[in-house]
C-alpha cells in the first residue's frame, strides 16, 4: 500500500512536471507570447488608457522581449514602443530580490501630452491618513537596475511646443544590496546640447544622505518649456548635498537667464537631544508665478529659517524671516511631542520702490495658532490699506479668521469664525469690476466636531454683483443645507457676457451628498424678474420673467438632470437625463407657442427636441424642429420643418440635416450632408432653395481650414428669400464661388451680377465682379475688377466705387482703387508684390472731404510677415503739417510716429460731425510685444476746440502730455492750459484699455469759464476752483480721492436779484463718493447760505446725491421788483446733473414787492415790427427780446422736481403806484421747474390805495408765484362815491402790472377815475383838476416820468406803512408805523390839530383777527378788534 502511494505521489510529480514544462514551452512559443501579452496589456490598460502588446518573447527566461507597446486614450495612440529588453537573474527571486542586470528600450514616440484621465473612484481616507501611508511605503521587494537605457525618445511638437530628442541612462537599487536608497539618471539631448543628471545615495541606516543635480541647458530647452518660464530662458541648476543627519550640508545654485535665480545653504547638525536646521536662500522668482502673485516678488526674495527636530520627536521653528519686495514675514512655530501646537507670524507692508506692481500705504498681518494637530486652534488678522497691484486697486481690506475649541461641560468641537471687509475695490479687468463693484463683504461662522464636518449657522459674502448664503452641514463627506443666490441687477455682468444684460436673479438651492464620493445633488428654485440677454428674440419670448426649477446632480463621474425647466411667459426648455463617459440619455425640448413675442414680424408656434445618446467618448445627437400655421412679414408658413442627426459628436463626426416646407406658397427646401475625418470636414451636400432662389454647392475643408469645391448661389427675385430675411428684399443676383486649395495654397475665384439690390436702408444699383485671388494666405495675386453704382446705406451715399488689379509678367498685382461720393473721394494706386514677404507698394493715396484734403507726400511700402506689418516710409501731408509712420506693426512692434502742425479739422474728414479745431504735434516710440509693449511718448495739442465748447464760449485749450508706455498701462505727465487762467496738471498711469486709472490732477480753475454759458440767462460767476485730486478705478465708474477748494467765489442773477459773494467751500473725494464740505455763500444783508451733503460721482446716472442748503436771515433776492429775507431748510436730491427732487421750508421774514412807476425796459417790442437804428429805449428792449431768444435755444433737458412750501405769517408789503398792502400766509410749490404747480398763495392782512387825495381800502387780494422770483398780483379795492360803486383791480406780474377801473352803474375807466377823486363827472373838472386826472391816469398806465411821491417819502422815512388822509373833517392828518418783531406793529398819527395826534399798537393775533390799541396825548386809550374776510 505504501508503495502505491509512492507511485501515486510520483505521478502526480512527474503529472505537475509536465504541466509546468508545458506551461513554460507554450510561454515561450509565438503564440504563448501573444496570449501572455494580450493579458497583460488588459491588466494594465484602464478606464481612458489602453495599453496595447504587440507581443513577449522568452517570457520565462533571462532575457524576455517585449515588442510593439502602445498607449491610447480617448483621441487615440499617444506613445509607441518599438522594443524592450531585459536581463535579469531569476533565482534572485528565491532570496526575496528583483534583480535585473539591464533594461533596454530601443525608440519611443510621444506623439503628444495624453489626455487627462477620468476620475477614479475616489479615496475616502483623510488627508492624515494618505501622509501616513505615503511615509511608510516601501517596496515589496528590493529591487536592482544595474543598467537602464532608453536609446532614443522623440518627443513630438504638441507635447513642449516643439520636437525634440533625448537619450536616458541610469540604475538604481533599492534595498537590494544593503544601501536604504541608490539611484542615478541622465537625460541628454540628442539633437541639440543640454543635460540633465542625478544621483541620490541613502545609507541603509538613513543616517547618511548623498545627493546632487546637474542640468545645463541653452536656450529654449526641455526644463525652460518644462516650467513654462518666460520667453524659454538657458537652465543651470547645481544641487549638491553630503554628510550624516548630524552634519549635513546642502547648497542649491540654479539660475534661468536673467529671468529668475536662487541661490541658498540648508545645514543640519548635532545639537544635543536635537538635530538644527539652518536655511539661508536668495532668490529671485517673479518670472516662475503667476502675474498677480509675481507683483508681491519683484525684487530679491530672501529666507532666512532657524529649526530643529528633536530626539523625542519635537519640531520647532525658532525663528522664519521671509523678506519680498513687498512684505516681510517673521514668526515662530513649535510641535510638541504629544502633537501640541504653538507659534505666531506676523507681516508688515515694505516700502514700495517707484514704479512697483504691488504699493500699499498700509499692509498687516498677524497669526498665532494653538492647541494640537488633532484639536487646532489659531487666529489670523489682516488690514490692507490703499493697495494697488496688476489685479486692480484696494482702498481698504480687514479680515479677521479665528479657530475655537469649544469650552465647558457640554464641549463636543471648535467653532469657526471669518469676517472680511474690503472697500474701494477697482479689478483691473474692467468686465469683472463691473460685475463685482467697489465693496465686497464675507462673514462666516460654523461649529465642527472634526475637520471633515461643518455645521454652519452662517455663511455670506456680498458684493456689489449681489448676495450669496449657505446655512447647514458642509465637508468633504457630506454636505447637506441651503444656498441662496440674490443678483438685483445683471446689467452688471454684461461686459463679461459681451452681451447687454438685464433682470434681477433669485435663486434658492437645496444641497446634498458627499462631495468626496463624487455624489451631489442640488434643488434649484429661482427665476429672473424682468430678464433681458441682449438677443431681441430670446427676450420677447422670455416676456419678463424667467423661472428655473428642477435637480442636477453628480453621480457616477456623470451628470443628471431631472425635469430641470427653464421658463418665460412664452417660451418653456426642458431638461432630462443623464450623462456619463459610458453613457448618455439626455433629452432636450423647447415650445414657443407665440413667435410674435420673438419677433412682431413673425406669428405661428415652433416646437424642438433635441436627444443625446451614446457614451461621452461617442455621442450622437438627432434633433428636430418645426414651425406650424405661422407667417413672417406676412407671408404664410402652413409648415416649416428641420430635422437632423449627427453622430460620433466628439470623433468621426458625420452630420445630416434637411429642412422642408412651404414659404409663401412655394416650396422650401434644403439639404446639408457633412464628415469629419480626423481634421478634415467634407460638406458633401449643401442645398438650399425657396422659390426660384437657389444656393448650392460642395466643399472639403482640411485642418488649416483651406477649402476645396464651388457654391452657386441663383436669385432671379431676392424677394424670394424675404421671409428669411424678415425684411422685404429685391433685386437680382448671381454668384459663382470657386475654392481650390492645390499645392497647399487657397485659390478663390469669385463672379458676381446684380442689379436693383435693395434691403432695409441699404440699396446698391449695380453690381459687378469679376475678380480671381490665388494663394490667398501666403503669397496673394489679384486679377480682375469690381464696381458698385448707386450704393446707399445708412444715409449716407457712395455713386461709384471701382477696383481694377492687374497681375504683371513678375507675379505682381497692380491695383487701383476709386470711390466717389456726393462730398467725399478717395483715390489709390499701388502694386502688391508676391514675393517672401509679401509686400504693397503704395504709390498714391489722397481723400478730400468738404475741402478737406490729406495725401501721401512720396512713395511708399507695407511690407507682410510674421502676422504683422512693416511700413517704410509713410508719410501723410495735411495742410502745413504732416505725420509719418514707419516701422513693424503687429505681434512685435517697433513703430515710430511723428506728427508736425497736424490740422486736428483732419478728423472730419472721417466723421464731419467731429469739428475739430487745432494743430497737433506727437513723437512716439514703441517697441516689444503687442501684447505688452514699451516705449515714450508726447503730445502738444495747440488752440483745441470743438463744436462743444465753441458753444459753450469756452476759450481754446492748450495741452503739453509725455508718458512712457508699459504693457497695458502708460505712465502721463500732462498740462492742461484753458484760457488764461486756467491750468491742471495730471501725473501717473492710465491704462490703455480697460483698467485702473492712477492720476493726480492739480491746480486751478477758473470760474469765470462759465460765464459765456450763464450769460445767455444774465447770470455769471466769479472765483476759483483750487484742484488738488486722486483718480483711480476705472474710467466708467472711477474713485476720487482729495478735495477741491472752492475760493473767493460770487454770483449774480441781476434779473432776478440774486447776489452772493465770498463763496467758499471744499468738495471732498471719498472713492466714489464727493462730499460736499462747508460749502457756504454770503448774501447782501450779510446773512450766509450754507450746503453740505454727498453726491455719487456717476455721470451717465447724473451724479446722484443728497444736499442740505440751510441758512437763517439771508436775503436771498434784492432786485426793484422784489427783495427777500427769510430762512432756507432744503433737501436736494437725486441725479444733480440731470433731474434732482427740492424739498423743504423757505420761510418769508419780510419780503418787500415794488410795483415800477413806470414801463420797464424789459417790455416786449410788438410782435412783427421792425426796428431801424434803433436807439435809447428801443434798442434796450430789442436788446431783451435777443436775449429771450437766445435763451430759449440754449434750453438743456435739465430739469428739477419741486415739493416746497414758502411760508410768510405776514410782512410781505406790496407797494408802488399808490398802492400799500400787506400779506401773509403759506403757499406749496411742486410739479418742476419746467412746468411749477402753485398751490395757495400769500392772503392780504391789510391794504390801500392811494389816489391822489383819495384813499381806498383794499377789500381782497392775494399773492401768488407761477415761476421764478417775480410775484403775480391779483387784487382788488372798492369804494362807493357820488352815487357810483367803484372798483380798482390790479393783476399780472408786479414788473407789469395791469390797473383796470370798473364801476355800477358801468362807466369808462377815466369817469370812474373822475367820480373817485372829485365825486364829479369829469366833463365839470376844473383845469387843475382835469390835469391831476391826467397824472392819476399816467399813475397807473406806467409811463409817468417820476416815481410816486408817497412811495419815495415812505421809503425816505424807513418806515413799513406810510398815510396820508386829506379828506378828514378835522383836517389832514399824516400816519406811519413799523413792525417791531412778527405781528406787531407801532404806529404814529398827527394831524392839524393837537388832539390829533396818537399812539397805536397792531397785534396779528393769527389770521383774519387783528387787536388794535390807540392812545392819544390828551390821555384818551381806546381798544378795538377787527376780523377781515374775503368775498
Amino acid at each position: 500500500m505504501a508503495a502505491g502511494k509512492m507511485r501515486i505521489v510520483g505521478l502526480t510529480a512527474a503529472a505537475l512536471t509536465l504541466m509546468l514544462g508545458a506551461a513554460a514551452v507554450f510561454a515561450n512559443s509565438s503564440l504563448g507570447g501573444r496570449t501572455l501579452a494580450g493579458l497583460i496589456a488588459r491588466a494594465a490598460s484602464a478606464p481612458g488608457s489602453e495599453v496595447a502588446i504587440g507581443g513577449i518573447d522568452n517570457l520565462l527566461s533571462s532575457e524576455p522581449v517585449v515588442r510593439d507597446v502602445t498607449i491610447a486614450d480617448d483621441a487615440g495612440v499617444w506613445l509607441k514602443l518599438d522594443r524592450a529588453t531585459m536581463r535579469w537573474r531569476q533565482r534572485a527571486l528565491l532570496r526575496g530580490a528583483v534583480d535585473i542586470e539591464a533594461l533596454d528600450a530601443g525608440a519611443v514616440e510621444i506623439l503628444r501630452k495624453p489626455l487627462t484621465p477620468p476620475e477614479a473612484q475616489p479615496d475616502k481616507r483623510s488627508l492624515f491618513e494618505m501622509a501616513q501611508a505615503a511615509l511608510a511605503w516601501r517596496p515589496p521587494l528590493p529591487v536592482r537596475v544595474g543598467a537602464l537605457a532608453v536609446r532614443r525618445i522623440d518627443l513630438a511638437k504638441p507635447v513642449l511646443d516643439a520636437p525634440a530628442a533625448i537619450a536616458i541612462e541610469g540604475n538604481a537599487d533599492l534595498g537590494a544590496t544593503g544601501a536604504a536608497a541608490r539611484a542615478a539618471l541622465a537625460i541628454k539631448r540628442l539633437d541639440g546640447p543640454g543635460s540633465i543628471a542625478a544621483t541620490v545615495d541613502v545609507a541603509a541606516d538613513g543616517q547618511r544622505i548623498a545627493l546632487s543635480v546637474d542640468a545645463s541647458e541653452p536656450a529654449g530647452g526641455l526644463v525652460a518649456r518644462l516650467a513654462s518660464l518666460p520667453n524659454l530662458p538657458p537652465v543651470e541648476v547645481h544641487l549638491k548635498g553630503d554628510g550624516p543627519l548630524d552634519n549635513f550640508a546642502a547648497r542649491l545654485d540654479a539660475r534661468a537667464g536673467g529671468a529668475a535665480d536662487a541661490v541658498g545653504d540648508l545645514s543640519i547638525i548635532r545639537d544635543g537631544a536635537r538635530r538644527r536646521a539652518s536655511l539661508d536662500l536668495a532668490a529671485h522668482i517673479a518670472a516662475l508665478l503667476p502675474r498677480d502673485a509675481a507683483a508681491l516678488f519683484e525684487d530679491q526674495t530672501k529666507v532666512k529659517a532657524v529649526g530643529w527636530f528633536g530626539d523625542d520627536k519635537a519640531v520647532a521653528l525658532d525663528a522664519i524671516e521671509l523678506s519680498t519686495s513687498a512684505f516681510r514675514l517673521t514668526g515662530d512655530a513649535k510641535l510638541a511631542p504629544d502633537g501640541g501646537l504653538a507659534g505666531q507670524f506676523a507681516a508688515v507692508g515694505a516700502t514700495p520702490r517707484p514704479n512697483a506692481s504691488f504699493a500699499a500705504a498700509r499692509l498687516e498681518a498677524r497669526a498665532k495658532i494653538s492647541g494640537s494637530l488633532t484639536e487646532p486652534e489659531g487666529a489670523l488678522r489682516l488690514l490692507v490699506e490703499d493697495a494697488s497691484a496688476p489685479v486692480g486697486r484696494i482702498g481698504h481690506l480687514d479680515m479677521d479668521a479665528s479657530v475655537a475649541r469649544d469650552v465647558g461641560a457640554a464641549a463636543s468641537g471648535f467653532t469657526v469664525r471669518a469676517n472680511a471687509r474690503a472697500s474701494g475695490l477697482t479689478l483691473a479687468d474692467a468686465a469683472l469690476a463691473r460685475a463685482v463693484g467697489d465693496s465686497a463683504k464675507f462673514d462666516f461662522l460654523a461649529h465642527a466636531s472634526n475637520l471633515d464636518s461643518m455645521n454652519v449657522s452662517a455663511a455670506s459674502l456680498e458684493s456689489g454683483a449681489g448676495r450669496l448664503t449657505f446655512t447647514g452641514q458642509a465637508g468633504p463627506r457630506k454636505i447637506d443645507g441651503r444656498a441662496q443666490l440674490s443678483i438685483p441687477e445683471l446689467n452688471q455682468f454684461s461686459s463679461l457676457a459681451k452681451r447687454d444684460l438685464r433682470g434681477a436673479l433669485t435663486l434658492a438651492v437645496a444641497i446634498a451628498g458627499s462631495p468626496r464620493e463624487g455624489r451631489v445633488s442640488a434643488v434649484l428654485d429661482g427665476g429672473v424678474k424682468d430678464p433681458r440677454l441682449g438677443v431681441p428674440a430670446l427676450d420677447g419670448l422670455l416676456g419678463g420673467k424667467a423661472s428655473v426649477k428642477g435637480v442636477v446632480a453628480t453621480d457616477d463621474g456623470g451628470v443628471r438632470f431631472d425635469r430641470l425647466s427653464i421658463a418665460g411667459a412664452h417660451v418653456d426648455a426642458l431638461l432630462d437625463g443623464k450623462t456619463t463617459n459610458d453613457l448618455a440619455n439626455l433629452k432636450i425640448a423647447v415650445d414657443a407657442p407665440d413667435l410674435a413675442k420673438a419677433d412682431a414680424r413673425l406669428k405661428g408656434r415652433a416646437h424642438a427636441d433635441i436627444a443625446l445618446a451614446g457614451a461621452l467618448k461617442k455621442l450622437d445627437a438627432t434633433f428636430a424642429a418645426r414651425v406650424q400655421d405661422a407667417a413672417a412679414i406676412g407671408r404664410p408658413i402652413p409648415h416649416l420643418a428641420l430635422t437632423g442627426a449627427a453622430r460620433d459628436v466628439t470623433g468621426a463626426t458625420a452630420v445630416s440635416a434637411s429642412i422642408e416646407g412651404i414659404i409663401d406658397g412655394k416650396p422650401a427646401r434644403g439639404a446639408l450632408r457633412a464628415n469629419r475625418a480626423g481634421q478634415n470636414w467634407s460638406l458633401d451636400t449643401l442645398d438650399l432653395s425657396v422659390g426660384k432662389a437657389q444656393a448650392a454647392g460642395a466643399l472639403i475643408l482640411d485642418k488649416d481650414m483651406r477649402a476645396r469645391g464651388r457654391v452657386r448661389i441663383a436669385a432671379p427675385d431676392l424677394d424670394d428669400l424675404s421671409a428669411f430675411a424678415l425684411q422685404k428684399l429685391s433685386g437680382r443676383l448671381d454668384a459663382d464661388v470657386t475654392f481650390e486649395n492645390d499645392s497647399g495654397g487657397q485659390t478663390i475665384r469669385v463672379e458676381a451680377h446684380g442689379a436693383g439690390l435693395r434691403a432695409a436702408d441699404a440699396t446698391l444699383d449695380r453690381l459687378d465682379a469679376q475678380i480671381s485671388a490665388r494663394d490667398v494666405y501666403r503669397r496673394p495675386a489679384l486679377e480682375g475688377q469690381a464696381a458698385a453704382d448707386g450704393l446707399r446705406v445708412a444715409g449716407q451715399a457712395i455713386s461709384r466705387a471701382r477696383l481694377l488689379a492687374k497681375p504683371d509678367a513678375n507675379g505682381a498685382t497692380a491695383l487701383d482703387l476709386s470711390i466717389a461720393a456726393r462730398d467725399y473721394e478717395l483715390t489709390a494706386r499701388g502694386t502688391l508684390n508676391a514675393s517672401d514677404p509679401l509686400r504693397l507698394d503704395i504709390a498714391q493715396f489722397s481723400a478730400n472731404r468738404a475741402g478737406r484734403r490729406f495725401a501721401l507726400a512720396r512713395p511708399a511700402s507695407v511690407i507682410l510677415r510674421d502676422g504683422g506689418a512693416d511700413v517704410k516710409g509713410v508719410t501723410i501731408a495735411a495742410g502745413s503739417g504732416s505725420l509719418s509712420i514707419d516701422g513693424l506693426v503687429g505681434p512685435r512692434l517697433a513703430l515710430n510716429l511723428n506728427a508736425r502742425a497736424l490740422p486736428l479739422s483732419l478728423v472730419a474728414i472721417l466723421d464731419p460731425k467731429l469739428a475739430l479745431d487745432g494743430l497737433a504735434d506727437a513723437e512716439a516710440k514703441i517697441e516689444g510685444d503687442a501684447a505688452s509693449p514699451s516705449g515714450d511718448w508726447r503730445v502738444k495739442v495747440s488752440r483745441l476746440t470743438a463744436p462743444q465748447t465753441r458753444s459753450a464760449g469756452l476759450p481754446p485749450t492748450d495741452i503739453a502730455a509725455r508718458g512712457h508706455v508699459q504693457g497695458d498701462r502708460t505712465t502721463l505727465d500732462a498740462s492742461v492750459a484753458i484760457g488764461a487762467k486756467s491750468r491742471l496738471t495730471l501725473a501717473g498711469t492710465a491704462p490703455l484699455g480697460a483698467g485702473a486709472l492712477d492720476l493726480a490732477i492739480k491746480g486751478t480753475i477758473d470760474a469765470a469759464l462759465a460765464n459765456p454759458t450763464l450769460s445767455v440767462n444774465g447770470q455769471s460767476v466769479a472765483g476759483k476752483a483750487v484742484v488738488d485730486l486722486r483718480v483711480s478705478g476705472l474710467i466708467a465708474a472711477p474713485l476720487v480721492g482729495g478735495a477741491v477748494d472752492v475760493v473767493d467765489g460770487a454770483f449774480a442773477d441781476p434779473l432776478n436779484g440774486v447776489a452772493l459773494t465770498k463763496i467758499v467751500g471744499r468738495l471732498v473725494g471719498k472713492g466714489r463718493e464727493v462730499d460736499i464740505v462747508g460749502l457756504s455763500a454770503q448774501t447782501k444783508n450779510g446773512g450766509r447760505i450754507n450746503v453740505v451733503g454727498r453726491a455719487t460721482a456717476d455721470f451717465a446716472a447724473g451724479m446722484p446725491g443728497s444736499l442740505i442748503v440751510k441758512s437763517t436771515n439771508a436775503q436771498f433776492v434784492d432786485s426793484d421788483i422784489a427783495s427777500a429775507t427769510g430762512d432756507l431748510d432744503l433737501v436736494i436730491s437725486g441725479p444733480l446733473l440731470r433731474a434732482p427732487r427740492t424739498s423743504g421750508r423757505v420761510t418769508l421774514r419780510t419780503m418787500d414787492v415794488n410795483v415800477p412807476d413806470r414801463l420797464p425796459v424789459d417790455l416786449k417790442p410788438l410782435p412783427g415790427s421792425r426796428h431801424i437804428d434803433a436807439k435809447g429805449f428801443a434798442a434796450q428792449m430789442l436788446a431783451v427780446e435777443r436775449k429771450e431768444k437766445a435763451r430759449a435755444a440754449h434750453r438743456t433737458a435739465f430739469d428739477a422736481m419741486i415739493d416746497l412750501k414758502i411760508a410768510a405769517p405776514n410782512r410781505i408789503f406790496v407797494r408802488g403806484r399808490g398802492i400799500d398792502a400787506e400779506f401773509g400766509g403759506e403757499l406749496k410749490v411742486s410739479g418742476s421747474i419746467q412746468k411749477p404747480i402753485v398751490d395757495g398763495g400769500f392772503d392780504l392782512r391789510r391794504g390801500r390805495m392811494q389816489l391822489l387825495t383819495q384813499r381806498i381800502d383794499i377789500t381782497q387780494g392775494k399773492l401768488t408765484f407761477a415761476g421764478g422770483l417775480v410775484p403775480q398780483l391779483d387784487f382788488s379795492a372798492q369804494t362807493t362815491a357820488s352815487g357810483v360803486t367803484a372798483k380798482i383791480g390790479v393783476t399780472g406780474p408786479a414788473s407789469l402790472p395791469t390797473f383796470t377801473f370798473t364801476s355800477t352803474p358801468e362807466l369808462p375807466q377815466d369817469e370812474v377815475l373822475s367820480r373817485l377823486l372829485f365825486a364829479k363827472a369829469s366833463g365839470s373838472l376844473t383845469p387843475f383838476q382835469a390835469v391831476q386826472l391826467a397824472m392819476a391816469l399816467a399813475q397807473f398806465s406806467g409811463v409817468s416820468a417820476g416815481a410816486d411821491a408817497f412811495e419815495k417819502m415812505r421809503r425816505a422815512l424807513g418806515v413799513d406803512s406810510l398815510d396820508l388822509d386829506l379828506g378828514g373833517a378835522n383836517g389832514p392828518s399824516v400816519g406811519v408805523s413799523r413792525y417791531i418783531m412778527n405781528g406787531v406793529s407801532v404806529g404814529v398819527r398827527t394831524g392839524t390839530k393837537p388832539d390829533q395826534t396818537s399812539v397805536n399798537v397792531g397785534v396779528d393775533v393769527f389770521k383774519n383777527f387783528r387787536v388794535q390799541s390807540e392812545t392819544r396825548v390828551d390821555g384818551k386809550t381806546s381798544v378795538g378788534v377787527g376780523v377781515e374776510w374775503e368775498y
